[in-house]
């Protein structure tokens, strides 16, 4: 799971960057939101019109809840006045790997 979501990350990463560097904030963030949509249900839907996904127990009870509270986090940090910071983009990162870490861990 980890190196297909880095995968599938890296070109919304590299336009993010570009279009921050360019200064278009806006087209970044949307980048980011249009991919995770997409993303989360597109696959798994297309999936499915084949054959029933069936999800383990871990997926549900680990995963799921952390990239839930991750994305709570950084919708409300997106919603205020001054936007997201350098310390918290940092902590956001940290989050995830400690996230790939206790997922390596895992193995």
């Amino acid at each position: 799971m980890l190196v297909v979501g880095l995968g599938t990350s890296l070109p919304e990463l590299s336009i993010s960057l570009g279009a921050i560097l360019k200064k278009k904030v806006q087209l970044s963030v949307g980048n980011i939101i249009g991919s995770n949509i997409f993303n989360t249900l597109v696959p798994i839907s297309a999936a499915a019109l084949l054959a029933p996904v069936l999800v383990s127990g871990e997926i549900l009870s680990f995963d799921l809840p952390f990239a839930f509270v991750l994305t709570l986090s950084v919708l409300y940090l997106f919603t205020r006045e001054y936007g997201l910071q350098k310390w918290e983009s940092a902590v956001l990162i940290g989050a995830y790997l400690l996230y790939a870490a206790v997922k390596l861990a895992q193995l």
